[in-house]
């Protein structure tokens, strides 16, 4: 596997778990290996800031299955993680705090986010499926491939 190399400075890792698993419902063991693979492909580093986002009905599988340090926000309904994810970008100031933001989800409802945080300033990356990968994320950002999972039955 190939890990992308990032400049120097902080990283706001926003990651809409769902998303990066492939639909719901999921497993531990998937929710696991897609930790994983993210550390593998994207990587985490010291002094970097990471939020999970997810679905009520999949908090506590997210919770105690993410294999490393995140932040943790749940959203209730359709698009529930993605929301309690988007009010952490918008109303936290991160353009100004890190010197990229790494969006961790196809979902075509981040694409303001990603435009807000560019013009703000930030170095904006897509981590995705391809298969899941909105033509509006896809616009102007860089995309990290992320791995298609095979879950657990």
């Amino acid at each position: 596997m190939k890990r992308i190399n990032l400049r120097r400075g902080r990283t706001f890792h926003a990651i809409d778990v769902e998303n990066l698993v492939g639909g719901s419902p999921f497993s531990a063991e998937d929710v696991t290996t897609a930790g994983l693979a993210y550390l593998a492909h994207v990587g985490v580093t010291k002094g970097d800031a990471v939020v999970i986002g997810c679905g009520t009905g999949n908090a506590l599988t997210v919770f105690f299955s993410w294999p490393h340090d995140a932040r943790r926000v749940v959203g209730s309904g359709i698009d529930g993680a993605d929301h309690a994810l988007l009010e952490v970008l918008f109303t936290e100031d991160i353009a100004s705090r890190y010197e990229r933001v790494v969006i961790a989800s196809g979902d075509h409802i981040f694409a303001p986010a990603a435009r807000h945080l560019a013009f703000a300033g930030a170095d904006v990356l897509v981590a995705s499926r391809p298969e899941a990968l909105s033509g509006a994320l896809r616009a102007g950002h860089t995309i990290i491939d992320f791995p298609s999972l095979v879950l657990a039955a």
